[in-house]
């Protein structure tokens, strides 16, 4: 009876054993620790601005490692007008929140756009906008880089009912040869009015 436990204990361990290692690869390394991608997204209402106006600020930033890819997808409850991104230095805009004073909300035409204050060493990128969805693909973004930009829209035309805001976005990252990709850590903190 004895043997017969110490067998079955052994069994018991070496199923054990071969059932973690049957486990995908990346399914483990997705939960060791990799680099971060946090998103954080600002609505701002400038009493400056035309009246319906509001700018959200987005900002995309790793944290501990490179990124191999991401699509970041921001849903705004009304039509978006004007949009700009860029890819900067950490060193220009640090490490802490950006400061919405960055980029000011105008007016051109009878349209809501958006405008930037400061000489940040940019680069530009591309989105793709439709009604009020915006979808930011970009690759290989570096540790000492951030992507910042603005979005702004009109407050009269809703892009979706009922309104909303959703923010959502995955990325990859390559550890031990494999790519692990996991969802982006968003951060919204809700809209706030801003007079100069």
């Amino acid at each position: 009876m004895l043997v017969l436990r110490k067998w079955r204990g052994r069994i018991l361990t070496g199923l054990a054993a071969l059932g973690l290692l049957s486990l995908p690869t990346t399914y483990v390394l997705s939960r060791v620790h990799g680099p971060r991608l946090v998103a954080e997204v600002r609505g701002i209402r400038d009493k400056e601005a035309m009246a319906g106006c509001t700018g959200y600020m987005i900002v995309v930033r790793p944290l501990g490692g490179t990124i191999d890819h991401f699509n970041l997808i921001v849903q705004l409850p009304t039509v978006i007008t004007d949009y700009k991104f860029y890819v900067t230095p950490v060193s220009i805009v640090g490490h802490g929140r950006v400061s919405a004073d960055v980029f000011a909300i105008g007016e051109k035409n009878g349209r809501c756009i958006e405008d930037i204050r400061f000489d940040l060493r940019r680069t530009e990128l591309e989105a793709h906008v439709v009604g009020g969805t915006l979808l930011l693909p970009y690759s290989k973004l570096d540790p000492h880089a951030t992507i910042m930009g603005m979005a702004v829209t009109t407050g009269y035309t809703p892009a979706v009912t009922p309104p909303i805001t959703l923010i959502q976005g995955r990325y990859e990252y390559t550890r031990l040869g494999y790519t692990v990709e996991k969802d982006i850590e968003v951060n919204y903190l809700g809209i706030t009015d801003r007079s100069e």
